[in-house]
């Protein structure tokens, strides 16, 4: 789905999810600043890495977990327990 396609979502009250790596380029998009323009405070975050949720590269020891910074947007009051 585009933003755009998403902007019409929240539009219509639907719920909404983005999911990206922290350094990703989304986050300062024009498309990204007018969705969250558009939601106002109605939005939460959520930053957190992935290896504390045990995310493994396939072929990698047992204990080798990803450090990879991960950044949720939605409409979701629960993801605020990340």
């Amino acid at each position: 789905m585009t933003l755009g396609g998403l902007q019409s979502k929240v539009n219509g009250q639907g719920l909404f999810t983005i999911e990206n790596p922290v350094p990703s380029p989304l986050w300062e998009s024009t498309p990204f600043r007018e969705l969250r323009e558009l939601l106002g405070p109605d939005y939460f975050v959520a930053t957190f890495d992935q290896c504390s949720y045990e995310l493994k590269l396939p072929g990698c020891a047992w204990n080798a977990y990803c450090k990879k910074r991960t950044r949720i947007i939605c409409n979701l009051i629960e993801v605020e327990s990340f």
